[in-house]
């Protein structure tokens, strides 16, 4: 504000084209009541569209130009700030209040798009071209990243179950493959353990029926080789009806480890002392081993006790007394120890062998 009057000045050469821009710039004054003030001469008398927001920011937005040319227009209303003081009868006094302007400059963005599309059509087309070759790129890259995954697949496939020792080997696998394959040869370990346990369980119950039913078959035949007199013929019954009770206890034992496998038997914990056991066990056995002279002590001291199931640890022991008296040689002897181990009872049953000739074997 300069003697109550606004006043503009703009450089001649505002308005057109120079290096920095390669566009024409527009640009036009508004009064606060809506008179045009000034426009740029580039104009030719058109105006610019007038700004809509109605604060003290920028306002920036896409615009139509005159001649339909598309532009890009920034706005914003101010008052003008007063340059001077007005001198009246020899008094300074302030000019009057100064009127609110609104300022709009444009730029043709017509080269600008231009420039956009040749751009975009340029990526559309690199995009096109580099698509195929990145797709070819990348499935060589994942082809020759998964070669040593499918070499590994290979060698699993050949695997069979007579070759569950067989390990897979880590040489020249990435870094990335290696836990897999350690996770692969563990799963085998454990296979070949439980193939193998399977194996040892199969030779073990054919052991155990073998034996009874050749003591069975023997007796029969010698009992059918001649013609006996009734008290012979019971005799062999009677030793029949002991190696059946023999055999009905090996199936007995079999059918309860498999339920016992299958987690078909509860398993109760309750205090045991394991003296009483064994000694509760032994009598079964006491009888035969009597009759042979085989003698039995028990070490095991009296307070040593464990958690466990009463029943099935009784079944153990018996198993084990039957097989240490059975293979002990006449007047042999027998002996149970026992003690505490870590957290748990180590029990201990021994005899002084058996002896066979090489005629009996």
């Amino acid at each position: 504000m300069e003697d109550d009057v606004v006043k503009i000045e703009i450089s001649e050469d505002q308005g057109q084209p120079n290096e920095a821009v390669s566009a024409p710039t527009y640009f036009q004054f508004w009064l606060a009541d809506g008179t045009v003030m000034m426009r740029s001469a580039s104009l030719d008398g058109a105006d610019l569209p007038h700004p809509e927001g109605q604060g003290d920011t920028l306002e920036v937005r896409w615009v139509t130009l005159p001649y339909d040319l598309p532009g890009r227009a920034v706005a914003i209303r101010f008052v003008p700030e007063a340059k001077e003081l007005i001198e009246v009868g020899g008094e300074t006094t302030e000019p009057s209040e100064p009127s609110e302007l609104t300022l709009i400059v444009a730029r043709d963005t017509t080269a600008l798009e231009r420039r956009i599309r040749f751009l975009m059509v340029l990526l559309l087309v690199a995009g096109a071209a580099t698509v195929p070759i990145a797709l070819m790129v990348a499935w060589f890259i994942v082809a020759r990243g998964l070669r040593p995954l499918a070499s590994v697949g290979e060698n699993i496939s050949a695997i069979r179950h007579e070759d569950l020792d067989v390990r897979i080997g880590v040489a020249g696998l990435p870094e990335e493959f290696v836990p897999v394959v350690d996770k692969l040869n563990a799963v085998l370990v454990r296979l070949e353990a439980a193939f193998e346990c399977e194996r040892s369980f199969t030779g073990d119950v054919a052991h155990e029926l073998r034996m009874p039913l050749s003591g069975l078959r023997s007796i029969m035949e010698v009992a059918l080789r001649k013609d006996r007199n009734a008290e012979e013929y019971k005799q062999s019954l009677d030793e029949c009806m002991n190696v059946t009770e023999r055999l009905q206890a090996v199936i007995e034992s079999l059918n309860l480890l498999s339920r016992l496998d299958a987690g078909q038997l509860p398993f109760s914990r309750e205090p045991v002392k394991i003296g009483e056991v064994v000694d509760a066990c032994w009598l079964a056995e006491a009888p035969r081993s009597r009759a042979r002279g085989v003698s039995f002590e028990n070490q095991i001291p009296g307070n040593l006790a464990c958690s466990s199931d009463h029943e099935k640890l009784a079944m153990i022991l018996s198993n084990v007394l039957n097989n240490v008296s059975e293979y002990a040689d006449d007047h042999g002897r027998i002996w149970a120890t026992g003690s505490t181990v870590d957290d748990g009872v180590e029990v201990t049953i021994s005899n002084t062998g058996c002896t066979l000739t090489a005629a009996e074997a």
